[in-house]
């Protein structure tokens, strides 16, 4: 007998700002200088890194090799992406304002089944030859995977039909779901 799948729904209020066609800093200076995590996803490479006092730490990129970015702690999220004509867009989604919005909290394994200190971070391996430098220094393998906590948000169609309609990274955790960091 299948007992479910322990994604739970519950309502959480939450609002959504578009911004459409700006340069990548006017993006990031939304933000603030406030501290948060990032996962740059770049033409060449995945990144993983702490935004601290309205910078990114870590291994440098040009913003001409995003494809997209995420910058987010446990209450917001700042979305980027590029598209086809270099553009960016993006999305600020902050949840405790704005309306009250169902969602379903899911917990994302991410590569690496062997961990090695590396530069104040981690360094997450797996035989597949996957890496991924993670910036948290206290990870054991037993604390192996490492998980992004998601949020997913549900909207309806004109059918009422539900599906998601919005996702935003809220922190990183061990296997355990325990945050990590200073969070």
């Amino acid at each position: 007998m299948v007992k479910g799948n322990g994604l739970k729904p519950y309502s959480v209020k939450s609002k959504a700002e578009p911004y459409p066609k700006l340069d990548f800093d006017s993006l990031v200076k939304d933000w603030g200088n406030e501290d948060g995590y990032f996962v740059a996803y770049l033409d060449y490479n995945v990144l993983v890194g702490e935004f601290c006092g309205g910078s990114f730490q870590g291994e440098k990129f040009e913003p001409k090799f995003i494809q997209k970015i995420r910058l987010f702690d446990k209450s917001k999220e700042l979305y980027i992406w590029r598209n086809d004509e270099n553009i960016f867009s993006g999305r600020l989604r902050i949840d405790e304002e704005g309306e009250d919005v169902d969602v379903i909290d899911a917990w994302q394994a991410l590569y690496g089944t062997r961990c090695e200190p590396k530069d104040g971070g981690t360094f997450l391996t797996e035989d597949r030859g996957t890496n991924l430098v993670v910036p948290f220094s206290n990870i054991k393998e037993g604390n192996l995977p490492i998980r992004i906590h998601t949020r997913n948000y549900i909207g309806y169609n004109e059918l009422g039909q539900a599906g998601y309609e919005d996702c935003r990274f809220v922190e990183f955790t061990d296997k355990d779901k325990k945050p990590l960091g200073g969070d």
